[in-house]
């Protein structure tokens, strides 16, 4: 009778370790959307706003899927871009400083945020996706 009693205690004891195990992983291992946003702060929200909203005439909003869906986003991240844009009818004309140390799979779940915070269009940017562009733009 007290043999299986321990055995009963080990497979609890071991049930709730796993269980412990999962609940730190899940919480270590955020959603690319979590990522995407965390990146956005940190490299984005200061000059164009914590909404995506833009500053005036000076930065551009980024609520015009003409830009966030564009095959060069990447690129403009990373890179950076100047001269003149159109953007949801208003023209802009500064350089925008890009970001060369960002790392492809960063890219990814910022596009990934900025597309579905700011233009409602879900189009999840892979990290496949971003390193072609990328490639492309060099």
């Amino acid at each position: 009778m007290k043999s299986n009693r321990s055995y009963i205690i080990i497979i609890v004891v071991c049930l709730l370790l796993i269980g412990l195990v999962l609940i730190v992983t899940q919480s270590k291992k955020k959603d690319y959307l979590t990522r995407g946003k965390m990146s956005y702060e940190k490299h984005c929200a200061n000059c164009h706003g914590i909404k995506g909203e833009g500053l005036q005439l000076l930065i551009p909003p980024l609520t015009d899927p003409t830009w966030t869906q564009n095959d060069s986003i990447a690129c403009i991240i990373k890179y950076g871009m100047e001269g003149k844009i159109m953007v949801n009818g208003k023209e802009y004309n500064n350089r925008m400083t890009g970001n060369a140390v960002i790392e492809n799979d960063e890219i990814a779940d910022l596009v990934s945020y900025i597309r579905k915070e700011f233009t409602q269009m879900p189009k999840r940017m892979t990290l496949k996706v971003a390193g072609e562009q990328i490639l492309k733009c060099k």
